[in-house]
């Protein structure tokens, strides 16, 4: 099950890593990559098949219109002709293979693709004597005082805009939540939040989680911003004070 593949429409004569960031695919590529020349692209166009070996085996890195699906992106700045994602038509990228190197601890969310993916959790829920509780769950560089000592400091700089995502989506779920009305939010920013939290712990952006696997729905990124969040423990937590509730009425009447 290989990764995403990319196509790049360009007359150079070799593609890098930086080239990569001009395309608007910097994320796409952690490990080594590996560009295959192409005469006959999508459309018919110029250019070379990329991919990372990490997630693509070199020999299936090139393009083959018959055995692949491709979709033309619309991710580089400016003027210019837009990079293209695809994949093997009969083996669609698996989370599995799209993990970062490092992944954040989270919860099991299953997408619409029917895979489990790793949501990482960015506000941490505990039961605090009874009142609940919230923290930052992301890591934190370190940083001196001002006596030279160590002390947490800001959050990482990679995982910034994921705990932005997870402090506006605990404002409009527990608004929601606290007036019993339905959770309501713009459905691009809606989609694009769960996308964003799920890229924090994989190689993917926008076009591959939603053109290529189809793995979004509002259901399914209600789910993601959920777990992000930590909602499933609030639940567990009232479901448990309302069976702890339930069974010291059931005692109480038993004494009576």
């Amino acid at each position: 099950m290989p990764g995403f593949l990319y196509f790049l429409p360009t007359n150079a004569p070799a593609v890098s890593p930086i080239d990569m960031k001009a395309w608007g695919l910097d994320y796409a590529v952690e490990g080594r990559l590996t560009a295959c020349g192409c005469t006959n692209g999508p459309k018919h166009l110029s250019g070379f098949t990329v991919a990372d070996e990490q997630r693509v085996p070199v020999a299936q890195i090139g393009y083959y219109a018959d055995r692949q699906t491709w979709f033309e992106m619309d991710v580089r700045q400016g003027d210019g002709p837009q990079p293209w994602v695809g994949y093997y038509t009969d083996d669609p990228p698996k989370s599995g293979r799209l993990c970062r190197a490092m992944s954040l601890p989270g919860h099991q969310v299953r997408l619409n693709d029917g895979n489990e993916w790793l949501v990482p959790v960015a506000i941490e829920i505990n039961d605090g004597g009874g009142q609940i509780g919230m923290f930052c769950a992301l890591p934190a560089t370190a940083e001196c005082d001002g006596k030279g000592g160590l002390r947490p400091g800001a959050i990482d700089p990679r995982y910034a805009r994921l705990w932005e995502l997870a402090c506006e989506y605990w404002d409009v779920k527990r608004g929601a939540s606290l007036e019993g009305n339905k959770l309501t939010m713009d459905y691009d920013n809606w989609i694009g939040a769960g996308v964003e939290a799920v890229a924090a712990n994989y190689v993917v952006g926008r076009w591959e989680m939603t053109s290529c696997l189809q793995a979004f729905t509002e259901a399914t990124a209600a789910a993601v911003l959920d777990a992000v969040i930590d909602w499933p423990k609030v639940i567990q937590m009232a479901e448990k004070k309302m069976t702890d509730l339930a069974s010291s009425n059931t005692a109480d009447g038993q004494k009576g």
